[in-house]
């Protein structure tokens, strides 16, 4: 219950998603005892899903590193591949096995993934599915050196899924508030021209107040340039003219 306590002040202490991350298998490992926490996110062409963060001693990832031929992180499981990593993806259910040579499947020999599993001293692993509204975006693999896993540790996992899912989802939201996005001009919008406040009472206008107001209110550049289309003017003289309000109005005088 505490690490899921501290894993859920992560979540609302933290938007960045490698921090958060970080702390949920950290939580994993320290208070938990799990062994080589991992979590796989999907990849941008949502066809491959590859390592986002680990846990692991130091010397079983050096051996992963030589018995592999590259980095963990490197390695990109496509989403159409038959092992237990991808099937639990598809399906979105907790799965298990006793055999790590079935999460890694055709990505390593049985050889080498016996021995990475016997120097991390694993007799169970527990693959759970990360999801958001149902759609999977990830995998949270855990490692036990217990052979029976109850039912009640089960629901802690799926629980440590759900903390990823909020994570990633407060990163998105996040990086959402950080793109400005031009929806519609409120210059244009007929709601925004003509809504009412009740507070601010009619303005009546005679027509002598109107001509007033109008004959106040200078011309705008298209005035200009649909008075001065015939002239020959090129777009740099025109905007030249155009520069300022008064320089506009002198050539209109001069023309008039």
């Amino acid at each position: 219950m505490e690490a899921l306590q501290n894993a859920s002040a992560e979540l609302i202490n933290q938007s960045d998603l490698d921090q958060t991350l970080s702390k949920i298998v950290t939580e994993l490992v320290q208070k938990l005892d799990y062994v080589s926490p991992s979590v796989y996110l999907l990849n941008p062409d949502k066809q491959s899903f590859s390592v986002r963060k680990l846990n692991v001693p130091k010397v079983a990832v050096e051996a992963a590193e030589r018995i592999l031929g590259k980095s963990i992180y490197e390695i990109k499981f496509d989403i159409k591949e038959e092992n237990l990593l991808t099937r639990t993806f598809r399906e979105g259910k907790i799965n298990m096995t006793n055999d790590l040579y079935e999460l890694l499947i055709p990505h390593i020999q049985k050889i080498g993934a016996r021995l990475i599993q016997n120097i991390l001293f694993i007799r169970t692993i527990i693959v759970a599915p990360i999801d958001i509204e149902g759609e999977s975006i990830g995998i949270l693999v855990l490692a036990s050196k217990q052979k029976d896993i109850p039912e009640v540790e089960l629901n802690v996992v799926k629980t440590f899924a759900d903390q990823i899912s909020i994570a990633i989802y407060n990163s998105q939201q996040s990086d959402a508030k950080q793109k400005t996005t031009s929806q519609r001009s409120k210059e244009d919008a007929q709601d925004y021209r003509y809504m009412p406040d009740a507070d601010i009472p009619p303005i009546v206008l005679t027509e002598d107040e109107i001509t007033e107001i109008q004959s106040t209110v200078p011309n705008l550049p298209g005035f200009y340039r649909d008075a001065w289309k015939d002239l020959g003017f090129d777009s740099t003289v025109m905007n030249a003219l155009l520069i300022s309000q008064h320089t506009a109005q002198s050539v209109q005088r001069i023309l008039d």
